[in-house]
């Protein structure tokens, strides 16, 4: 389906699945689109069987339309030290680079202290350098469904943060994982007995396949030199 979108118009091909009867099915639920322009859509939103499906795959799908439905909940103030983001990027953009600085040393002390983070801001003071849209149950941990239930604000200092402690949480794990395997694999080495009935487990299914092989071979069929007759007697 080649449909326009965006203030340019610019042309852009999507997938649509269809039914075996011939009809058009929604991107999100697969249920069949009954809409007037479903055999024919002129709009994204007419690949979509309603407008909840429309919006549950926009938040799921595009970030800046999470972060403008966070925005409208949450007005950009960061849920951890409550800083007003949206009132920070507003007040540095009219002030000179080094007002800027001062500003934020003044109202945000924290983030101040993180240079990268501090010169990104002064230099380009939008909101997408001030505050993230951040998992509150992490990615790592099954959190990967970008709705908003699990998504909350976080200022640029606060979301360094979290993801670092995430960081160091993910190779805790790792780490631990590695050393259960390695506590595993020794312990096998070290029992004797546990590595020989594995063996003898090996030994018996292959010789279990060997027998089922012998016997597909041995089949009886009428007329043909390669069966075994069963009823040959003794005499013969």
């Amino acid at each position: 389906v080649n449909l326009r979108r965006g203030y340019q118009k610019k042309e852009k091909e999507y997938t649509q699945a269809w039914s075996v009867s011939n009809e058009p099915l929604c991107k999100l639920c697969q249920k069949p689109c009954k809409g007037n322009n479903a055999k024919e859509p002129e709009y994204f939103e007419d690949l979509f069987c309603d407008l909840a499906c429309y919006e549950d795959y926009r938040t799921r799908a595009s970030s800046r339309f999470i972060r403008q439905e966070l925005f409208q909940i949450e007005h950009g103030i960061c849920t951890n030290c409550k800083l007003d983001c949206h009132q920070l990027a507003t007040r540095l953009r009219p002030l000179p680079l080094e007002r800027r600085r001062e500003y934020v040393n003044k109202v945000a002390p924290e983030l101040f202290a993180r240079k990268n983070l501090l010169e990104t801001l002064v230099n380009d003071p939008t909101e997408g350098n001030a505050w993230h849209a951040d998992h509150i149950i992490p990615v790592f941990r099954g959190g990967g469904e970008c709705r908003l239930e699990n998504m909350r604000t976080l200022c640029v200092a606060c979301h360094a943060d979290v993801t670092a402690a995430q960081c160091v949480e993910r190779r805790l794990i790792r780490s631990k994982a590695r050393k259960q395997l390695k506590d595993t694999l020794n312990e096998l080495r070290n029992n004797p007995n546990q590595t020989n009935l594995l063996a003898d487990n090996r030994k018996e299914t292959d010789c279990s396949e060997e027998e089922e092989e012998e016997d597909e071979l041995l089949v009886e069929v009428p007329g043909s030199s390669y069966s075994i007759d069963q009823k040959i007697s003794p005499a013969s």
